[in-house]
């Protein structure tokens, strides 16, 4: 339908059908693909395409240097997926890597990416069997957000404290996730914003004919967020970080310093 319609370029940044996959695969029309899982599919094309990547290894290092850093834990741990998807197994490998290079090692528990991974009884009871296994305090990265929320929710069913116990960190800082989580979640944030403009970037260049062949663009993290999930937080520093959110979500309400 967009090549009927006269399509110049297209940004892809979502799942679509196999099909459409299969039509676009075949397509001349310049095409940049934001999406990590259907970029394989989209893999045999030689001309007229583009594609802008997190960089994984980038977030793994992230994530190490974030916990490691805090010189208080007594192991480390890693929860991702089993199939490779979402980056997991490079974000597994760069934290595993980051660690070990500071006289670290690490555990790792694998677990489905089809449905909700700790949802069900039997595989929470065993993921708190590892847990409970692992020396105090640990810290925990888990490959997305997602994930970390089940692991929040289940460490908190078994009595551990958090951060004090077990400290856990996400990643795609997705604050539909991260805020409602409680305690707040921490997570690597990418550069979201980055990633956009390298999109745009390279869609002109393939319009314009600067690119002759397949070109990726590795994007890397922004910062680590970090919340109450990984971070002790004393009650002064989360009343200012409350009065700080009021201001930006009010700051064009005509506020003063007695509403604050």
């Amino acid at each position: 339908n967009l090549a009927r319609r006269g399509i110049n370029g297209i940004i892809l940044g979502t799942d679509v059908p196999a099909g459409t996959l299969a039509k676009l695969a075949k397509s001349t029309i310049p095409t940049v693909v934001m999406n990590d899982r259907v970029s394989p599919v989209l893999c045999r094309r030689t001309r007229n395409i583009a594609f802008v990547i997190n960089d994984n290894l980038d977030i793994g290092r992230s994530a190490a240097r974030h916990l490691s850093d805090q010189g208080r834990f007594q192991s480390f741990a890693y929860v991702g997926s089993i199939e490779k998807l979402e980056g997991s197994q490079p974000r597994h490998q760069s934290f595993v890597d980051t660690l070990r290079a500071n006289g670290k090692t690490c555990q790792n528990y694998a677990v489905p990416t089809s449905g909700l991974a700790l949802t069900s009884t039997v595989r929470r009871h065993a993921f708190l069997k590892w847990v409970g296994a692992l020396k105090k305090p640990v810290g925990i990265f888990a490959s997305h957000d997602g994930l970390a929320h089940q692991v929040v929710e289940a460490c908190l069913q078994a009595g551990f404290k958090i951060p004090e116990q077990v400290a856990i960190l996400g990643a795609n800082n997705d604050e539909v996730i991260c805020l409602t989580t409680s305690p707040l979640l921490s997570s690597v944030e990418p550069d979201f914003q980055e990633e956009g403009f390298q999109s745009a970037l390279l869609l002109d260049k393939l319009m314009r004919g600067m690119i002759k062949k397949p070109r990726t663009a590795l994007v890397g993290v922004k910062r680590v967020v970090g919340r109450e999930s990984t971070i002790r937080i004393t009650p002064a520093v989360s009343l200012v970080g409350k009065a700080m959110a009021y201001i930006e979500a009010n700051a064009c309400s005509n506020i003063g310093v007695d509403d604050i």
